[in-house]
């Protein structure tokens, strides 16, 4: 059975219509999940941002545990992975333009297509669109770099294939969806191409189209703005995560307009790829790695309550409310495969009743923006700066939350025995070596630190 895993990056519960009280920015996908699907309505991510969350999605285990996270967007591929469970039952593919998949987490995959470097032939040689981008030319430096990094010849086809294909973007329209910045369309025909042959697939499909920048149809941006206002979207405005709301350079609302405007861009464009898939009897996986970035905290539910639908030929449909994670996705796959050559921590969603306890972890480093905004950043401590890595945990189990962020302890509509075992849960998290952290610099492959310090990690 074909197996694909659709990850809407940055969507959040609230942000659906699967919320109670949501908008109707999914109203294709919420009318095939109510026909086909098997929704869960207090699911939660295992971490606030990409790095610790899909780290700890692909590996079922702890952000703490699978070794990457804010504080070391890295993953070193020691962790197995879902990828590398199903290599010996599915061909595996990795279809996305997220930069922080590209960091250990693609190698599991035996094939991999990055919407954000499409031309990049070569991932091991130079990257030329760190030395063309716009208007701005440095030949001699790519050159001199391209040879001292021995890769001349791999990366002067990857400036040519850039050259004559990309328009000279670092996500090239080219490749792209007619509007900038969306990609959903071009990125489903890619998905469809990966479940042409006759072997069993395995595709996890990760869409940036609602993570700023964004950019949305007139009909969509019509739908969830009034006309007077259209114009003072933040169309193409980068997420400014790193201040409060009240010193952005956007208006939040208008910004949640555009956002809500996208998504319902998205899901116009892969609802008949979803249509298609459950036709064919193909297992679906539907969620969000976290909720939207650029407002709200990193412990709040607009980032960490995500949207989770399962189609699956065997299911029938309902509406599930108990508390569960998404970390516990590779299991459900394995489980529904009835592929049992590596097992996954926690039970498959699809099975038991009751609410699940579900754990979110937060290792970041304590930086002037975790201060003023509590939004925790992807960023290295200053060898100057003697503040420890610090790890914080947030944990949901029904109606209950728990929360434990720096000092600080805390608990609301919890009974005295979850308060108690929460409190356990922490303490014992928070006492435990964190994995993949190493004294040192990061060892890393030249086009990967490179990576990283265009994210700003390095």
């Amino acid at each position: 059975m074909d197996v694909v895993w659709i990850i809407i990056d940055g969507l959040s519960y609230s942000e659906t219509p699967f919320c109670e009280r949501g908008p109707d920015t999914m109203p294709r996908i919420h009318e095939l999940a109510d026909k086909h699907g098997v929704v869960f309505s207090n699911a939660y991510a295992p971490g606030p941002l990409s790095p610790s969350s899909h780290a700890s999605m692909l590996t079922g285990e702890l952000p703490s545990v699978a070794g990457m996270y804010e504080a070391h967007p890295y993953f070193d591929a020691t962790t197995p992975t879902i990828a590398s469970a199903l290599r010996s039952s599915h061909q595996t593919h990795l279809v996305t333009g997220n930069e922080w998949l590209f960091q250990g987490l693609d190698e599991d995959f035996e094939e991999t297509f990055d919407f954000g470097r499409p031309y990049l032939v070569y991932r091991d040689a130079r990257d030329p669109g760190r030395y063309f981008h716009g208007t701005a030319s440095r030949f001699s430096d790519y050159v001199r770099d391209s040879i001292e990094n021995r890769t001349f010849f791999k990366s002067i086809v990857n400036a040519v294939n850039y050259k004559f294909n990309s328009n000279y973007g670092v996500m090239p329209k080219g490749w792209g969806d007619s509007e900038d910045y969306q990609y959903a369309k071009a990125q489903t025909k890619e998905v469809r191409k990966r479940l042409t042959a006759d072997e069993d697939q395995f595709v996890f499909a990760n869409y940036m189209d609602i993570h700023a920048p964004i950019e949305a149809s007139e009909e969509a941006i019509d739908k969830f703005t009034d006309p007077e206002s259209s114009t003072e979207l933040p169309v193409k405005v980068s997420p400014e995560r790193h201040v409060p709301d009240s010193d952005k350079s956007y208006d939040v609302d208008e910004m949640g307009k555009l956002y809500r405007a996208a998504i319902w861009d998205v899901d116009r464009k892969i609802s008949p790829l979803i249509e298609e898939l459950i036709a064919d009897d193909v297992f679906v996986v539907l969620t969000a790695d976290h909720g939207r970035i650029d407002t709200g905290s990193a412990f709040s539910d607009t980032r960490l309550h995500v949207p989770l639908v399962i189609f699956s030929p065997n299911e029938t449909p309902r509406t599930v409310t108990k508390s569960v994670t998404i970390r516990s996705i590779p299991k459900t796959i394995v489980d529904a495969l009835d592929l049992h050559t590596m097992d996954f921590e926690g039970e498959s969603l699809l099975c038991g009743e009751g609410d699940r306890t579900a754990i979110t972890e937060a290792i970041h480093h304590p930086n002037d923006v975790f201060y003023e905004t509590h939004r925790v950043d992807i960023t290295r401590i200053p060898e100057e700066d003697d503040r420890d890595i610090q790890h914080d945990v947030v944990i949901h189990e029904g109606e209950a939350r728990g929360t434990f962020i720096g000092d600080e302890f805390s608990t609301s509509n919890a009974t005295d025995e979850q308060e108690t075992r929460f409190r356990d849960i922490c303490d014992e998290l928070k006492s435990t070596e964190l994995e993949g952290l190493s004294e040192g610099e990061l060892e890393v492959d030249a086009v990967t630190a490179e990576r990283l310090e265009d994210l700003g990690y390095l």
